[in-house]
């Protein structure tokens, strides 16, 4: 006990007599500490933005984009535009079992009026289970639909932007919008939030509408897919690009 005591007597006597120096050592380890928390914190906060970023998009979601042929093969010469039809994704489902969801995704800005207010929009044409691949949640109505497809219907799933600016306090589900003097009725409105930032100036229709409407094409040069479970990705891109090389 006399020992402890004359223990903290020393130390108390060395804090009296460098008490500047004491000060600034608790000054300067409190501050450390303060900046190791806020580091923390920060790295934290940064790990679950990027996480939220990308939690739009199913986990193993793959961009396909269509270019040209790099080298001359059986009379196909090199720097020939590829285009994807939806004969390739019938191949691809049935060649590639561990494809989930696949759909293509074509599209083009256009001038969008509703009741004599006009502003320019991306369109695009895409398939259902996109919705599988791009997580895009209906704040309002429905998503498109398999029979919205099938039937090429006029009906359009908007972002909040569209919302805002074209119907302000007008009944939104149900109402028509106009694309090049043709009407559209619009069945769905995008949730917002963080990660549909980028569909805020976005009206989905069904692909076959959009073909039917905007292009004669039935070619594309976008395809998006995602996998099943666990597989592995490179395995599967490896097909994916062997199937693609074999027939074009």
């Amino acid at each position: 006990m006399v020992v402890m005591l004359d223990y903290l007597y020393e130390v108390l006597e060395h804090i009296r007599n460098r008490l500047r120096q004491t000060i600034a050592s608790c000054v300067g380890i409190a501050w450390g500490i303060f900046i190791l928390v806020i580091l923390i914190g920060v790295g934290v906060g940064f790990k679950e933005g990027v996480l939220s970023l990308f939690s739009g998009y199913s986990v193993s979601t793959t961009y396909v984009y269509a270019l040209a042929t790099s080298i001359s093969y059986k009379g196909t010469g090199e720097g020939k535009k590829i285009n994807f039809s939806e004969k390739d994704v019938l191949m691809l489902r049935d060649n590639i079992p561990e494809i989930n969801s696949i759909s293509p995704e074509v599209g083009e800005w256009m001038v969008v009026s509703h009741n004599g207010v006009r502003s320019r929009y991306e369109v695009k044409g895409v398939f259902p289970e996109y919705f599988n691949i791009k997580l895009v949640e209906a704040d309002r109505g429905r998503l498109l639909n398999m029979l919205d497809m099938q039937e090429s219907r006029n009906v359009v799933l908007i972002g909040s932007n569209v919302e805002d600016v074209l119907f302000e306090n007008d009944k939104i589900i149900g109402n028509k919008l106009m694309l090049n003097n043709e009407l559209y009725t619009v069945v769905g409105t995008i949730k917002k939030g963080m990660t549909t930032a980028s569909e805020e100036r976005v009206i989905y229709m069904p692909l076959s509408t959009y073909q039917k409407h905007f292009s004669n094409s039935k070619l594309y040069s976008l395809l998006l897919y995602t996998t099943k479970g666990e597989v592995e990705e490179k395995e599967i891109q490896r097909h994916f690009s062997n199937l693609m090389s074999r027939k074009y």
